[in-house]
């Protein structure tokens, strides 16, 4: 299975919204629709979560899945929070998947790389400030 930098972001933002409490676990079974993103199926959802936690994106508890296929999910990392803070804005974001295309490959480094460079264009626009 291919890595979507667009379902990895998707969940980024599920997760990030899940206001889970310091020191809090959540646990999604396998297939829970809270985690569904449309247009993927729920084996392409659970391949990406694992990615992330894999990428360290994500702290979970233990590998990250449950016997049963049950996410365990504690918090986005700094890293999670510092990808998703480049990519959010969709602008930024059709912009950086524009950019990489060219390019053909891309990595979690060179996205984060790419769309705080775009993030800092247009701040400089809209503020007139040299960053």
């Amino acid at each position: 299975m291919k890595r979507d930098k667009d379902l990895i972001r998707a969940l980024l933002i599920k997760l990030e919204d899940l206001n889970v409490p310091p020191l809090g676990l959540v646990s999604f079974p396998y297939g829970d629709e809270e985690l569904a993103v449309e247009g993927y199926t729920v084996e392409q959802v659970l391949y990406h979560l694992e990615l992330i936690a894999e990428a360290g994106l994500v702290e979970v508890q233990g590998s990250g899945f449950g016997a049963d296929g049950t996410f365990l999910f504690r918090r986005l990392t700094w890293n999670g929070h510092e990808f998703l803070d480049a990519v959010r804005d969709p602008e930024i974001w059709r912009e950086t998947k524009g950019r990489l295309s060219k390019v053909g490959a891309w990595s979690l480094d060179v996205v984060v790389g790419v769309a705080k460079a775009l993030a800092k264009q247009k701040a400089k626009e809209l503020l007139g400030l040299e960053l």
